[in-house]
């Protein structure tokens, strides 16, 4: 039984719990854990296709900054802007995708995933630009080092790296669980976390052999997408995971096993993978019929590090101002030397 069809049964077998009847409309709603932490949450798509509970998966950023994200329900990859409130016919482009259930990740300068049986480059339109590798096919989990660009996935031969510029891989860890699903990375860049839905686990695999930095235990939740929190305050280094019964919660990866404080419930839908924004430093959340965005506050980055800001040209009237006040400047100057010199 392939990968994909076990997640397919897994998905089928919370639709069951979750009694869901048709598509359901829901908002990731936060608990007072998440408020008083300084966690806040939006809508960044909704009203997507969804079979049973399975909606969205693939879910990154193109090289423009604009966002992929793959609809395995209705087969549409779709390129939307960074803004929040947003549906499928506000998409800046809408294409057809075969990538069903597997991950995206956000490369640098470009948009990486699995597409049918291949890991493929998109472009920014969300069209596929190149085949990466060969003689391995993807499973369900990816991310990127923003510092290396290489990508850590999931794959038939287990949990592999990939350098997408010289287009080779490295095995880590052959054998893996089918159950492996979600991939995020460590801030260092060291430690890739994957979700196990079927076991509740969430572990740390050390990317230079394969061994094993961190296990949470059971969590319960089916575990799936993880982003890494960066902050200068006590969230740093803790882990939102996103599970497939629709609940958010937070581990401590240095805490007891089995950690797990719940931060946002999404009712009726189902949690999947992640995508870390670096544009803003939220958190992208896949569900059923919507994407979702979480924010931990000022200053506090979820799963990709600090944005990158670009300071603003300032306007030609500002530099006239800044004109006018350096000439007063130097005027001043000018008397005062002047004065000196007098007696």
């Amino acid at each position: 039984m392939s990968t994909i069809t076990t997640k397919l049964i897994a998905a089928a077998a919370i639709a069951s719990m979750l009694s869901i009847v048709g598509p359901a409309r829901a908002a990731l709603t936060l608990t007072a854990d998440a408020i008083s932490l300084g966690f806040s949450a939006s809508t960044f798509v909704s009203g997507l296709a969804q079979v049973t509970t399975e909606g969205p998966f693939g879910l990154a950023l193109a090289g423009n900054g604009n966002v992929l994200v793959s609809d395995a329900a209705n087969g549409t990859r779709y390129v939307f802007s960074d803004v929040d409130n947003q549906t499928p016919s506000t998409a800046l482009f809408a294409l057809a995708s075969g990538s069903s259930a597997q991950g995206y990740a956000s490369g640098v300068g470009a948009a990486y995933g699995g597409n049918g049986s291949n890991f493929v480059r998109f472009n920014d339109d969300g069209s596929q630009a190149s085949v990466l590798v060969s003689a391995v096919t993807p499973r369900l989990g990816m991310a990127a080092d923003p510092v290396t660009g290489h990508l850590i996935a999931t794959s038939s031969r287990g949990l592999i790296d990939i350098d997408p510029v010289a287009n080779t891989f490295r095995v880590i860890l052959s054998t893996l669980a089918s159950s492996a699903d979600g991939v995020s990375l460590s801030p260092d860049g060291l430690v890739a976390y994957v979700g196990f839905y079927a076991t509740g686990h969430v572990v740390g695999y050390r990317i230079a052999d394969g061994s094993v930095a961190f296990d949470s235990g059971n969590i319960g939740h089916f575990p799936d997408g993880t982003g890494v929190i960066v902050s200068g305050n006590a969230l740093n280094g803790k882990i939102i995971v996103n599970g497939e019964d629709g609940t958010v919660g937070l581990i401590d990866p240095t805490g007891a096993s089995g950690n797990f404080l719940t931060l946002a419930t999404n009712s009726g839908q189902r949690g999947d993978y992640v995508a870390a924004d670096r544009n803003n430093g939220t958190l992208l959340l896949d569900f059923s019929t919507e994407v979702d965005r979480l924010s931990c506050g000022s200053n506090c980055f979820i799963g990709g590090g600090p944005p990158v800001v670009v300071p603003s040209v300032p306007e030609p009237g500002t530099f006239a101002m800044l004109a006018a006040g350096l000439g007063l400047l130097s005027l001043g100057a000018r008397r005062r030397r002047s004065g000196r010199f007098k007696s």
